[in-house]
């Protein structure tokens, strides 16, 4: 691990919704997939959501690209070990965000089957999206944002200078 923050263990997420984020378009052609490389290519093409569905420090960054991210070495993705089922999980994610937004890395552990429910839930949060249902996941902006945000008297990163300076 690059860094460590304390709002980062709530991203090792015990979720609480099956749905994060609508999987719709592209869970005919998941059904087909016979690897998990396929479904992250996949996943991949589902087109942006709104920041309101997405993690703080994701706000107007794009859906991080999980096949780019597993080639850096970023995307570490595997089945769950079945004795957690007992305890509940039904698969967890652990991110790492980038400094100024978007996501540096991503360890997946999923429940195979189902169509690929639960692996599909947990690369939606490596994309950003967070769980809307009873609120286990409490994160917020990373440091540095909070301090550009804080240097610039603003409450959103999508308003400030240093955000703005990063887009254009």
């Amino acid at each position: 691990m690059r860094r460590f923050s304390p709002f980062l263990l709530v991203l090792l997420t015990a979720c609480t919704t099956p749905i994060v984020r609508d999987t719709s378009a592209i869970d005919a052609k998941t059904a087909q997939c016979e690897t998990v490389d396929c479904v992250i290519a996949l996943m991949d093409t589902l087109p942006q959501g709104p920041d309101s569905d997405r993690y703080p420090f994701v706000e107007g960054v794009a859906d991080t690209n999980l096949a780019a991210l597993q080639r850096s070495g970023g995307l570490d993705v595997a089945v769950m070990n079945p004795a957690l089922i007992l305890l509940g999980f039904y698969g967890w994610a652990y991110i790492e965000p980038k400094k100024h937004g978007g996501i540096d890395s991503c360890i997946v552990r999923y429940v195979p089957g189902f169509n690929w429910m639960s692996l599909k839930h947990e690369l939606s949060h490596c994309q950003g999206y967070a769980d809307h249902g009873i609120p286990l996941q409490v994160a917020d902006y990373t440091d540095e944002q909070k301090a550009v945000m804080a240097r610039e008297h603003v409450s959103k990163w999508t308003d400030t200078k240093y955000y703005r300076g990063m887009t254009q």
